[in-house]
């Protein structure tokens, strides 16, 4: 990671990063190099960053990386991916919304660019995997198509929806006024009941030195919560506890965190684990002692109260991140834009082998389908139809 390192101490990363039409944390520096310094210690990956100037000015930058994985009959494949991503699921960390990323105006270029340093390393890669990526990025956009257009196996598929709540414009009390009736009582009711009670007093960390104890105690109260729900929480791996450990001190020393406790009687009974960047509130992580709140929602509770707060300090956007449809999400009068998985599969020999196995998967997905589709009794309805210069090239692996 050298080069790459470089690129982040002369301060181009971030600097290319704001000159883009789209800017996310989960695209920082602070966020890339935490998660490479606890996932990319095993030595299983290899950074594969394409740097593209106009003249000595960056103007796009694609931060892959290449590792193993096991495929049909234990082939190994070379996989490439985001950096920041590949991780198994227990340490999955949610990388949302990566992306190309490209000064605005130079898409297009920056696009075609690292397109053609893919198919000049093709020799290095058998398959590309890219989850979340947003319908509207350049990897799907502009690069996706050129994949397919080469013969490369290109597929997509939906993977969720990007949920948010618009803060640009009016207040909290309109805001509330265009959620559903039942919802809009609850928010005040909840607030009324917990007010007549007493007792409970949020408390939004201050200092630097008080963050491990946030992440203690929302490491504590979401394994509860989930633990009620029959699940695991993400807070139970180590690699997981371990790269909040490394990130939260670096984003809090940028202003880029905002850390939220409910407290009873002395104890943390809630806590809201987001992120401030660029406008947005990233709602990222929280936990509940739902015990504490009787027959009250912490969630609604704790939630509205942010995006009420995001109002009052003119943030633009409260994000909820990718969700599926059924969501509670879908509950907050939320804006969405679809996000999809990508994957390519390249013209080597392993690539191909990939290639066929996925077309005869997707050949038995259909047929299975349809014989379905012919077991089930005939509708009594007819069915309508179915709706600049170029630039230079960097290619910087260590």
């Amino acid at each position: 990671m050298s080069e790459v390192s470089a690129l982040a101490a002369s301060g181009e990363w971030e600097d290319l990063l704001g000159r883009t039409s789209s800017p996310e944390i989960f695209r920082s520096w602070p966020w890339i190099s935490s998660w490479w310094g606890i996932f990319g210690a095993d030595g299983t990956r290899r950074p594969l960053v394409i740097a593209i100037r106009q003249g000595k000015t960056l103007v796009g930058l694609a931060p892959f990386l290449l590792r193993e994985r096991r495929g049909p009959a234990g082939l190994p494949i070379r996989r490439l991916e985001f950096l920041g991503t590949g991780e198994d699921e227990c340490d999955e960390i949610c990388s949302d919304y990566l992306d190309i990323y490209a000064a605005t105006g130079w898409e297009d270029q920056v696009a075609r660019a690292v397109w053609q340093v893919l198919l000049d390393e093709q020799p290095r890669w058998d398959e590309a995997v890219f989850r979340n990526v947003l319908d509207g990025s350049i990897l799907s956009r502009l690069v996706q198509p050129m994949a397919r257009d080469s013969g490369r196996g290109a597929r997509r598929w939906t993977s969720g929806e990007r949920f948010w709540v618009d803060l640009s414009g009016g207040d909290f009390n309109a805001y509330v006024e265009g959620l559903s009736k039942k919802k809009k009582k609850r928010i005040f009711y909840y607030r009324r009941r917990l007010e007549k009670e007493g007792g409970f007093v949020e408390k939004r960390v201050e200092k630097r030195e008080e963050i491990g104890f946030f992440l203690e105690e929302i490491a504590r109260l979401s394994t509860l919560r989930r633990g009620q729900q029959g699940k695991a929480s993400a807070w139970q791996s180590e690699k997981f506890r371990a790269f909040h450990a490394d990130v939260a001190p670096r984003l809090w020393d940028l202003g880029w965190l905002d850390l939220r406790l409910w407290m009873k009687e002395g104890r943390a009974v809630a806590a809201l684990y987001n992120f401030l960047y660029d406008g947005t509130i990233y709602y990222y992580q929280s936990g509940f002692d739902t015990d504490a709140f009787g027959n009250v929602s912490p969630g609604l509770v704790t939630i509205s109260h942010v995006i009420e707060w995001g109002f009052s300090n003119q943030q633009r956007r409260y994000d909820f991140m990718v969700g599926n449809e059924g969501s509670y999400k879908e509950d907050y009068a939320c804006l969405t834009e679809t996000a999809v998985d990508l994957v390519f599969h390249n013209q080597t020999v392993r690539g191909l082998v990939l290639h066929s196995a996925a077309s005869v998967r997707g050949v038995l997905a259909d047929w299975r389908a349809q014989a379905a589709a012919r077991a089930q009794p005939p509708s009594s309805e007819e069915s309508g139809p179915r709706a600049t210069p170029e630039p230079e090239v960097d290619p910087a692996a260590s």
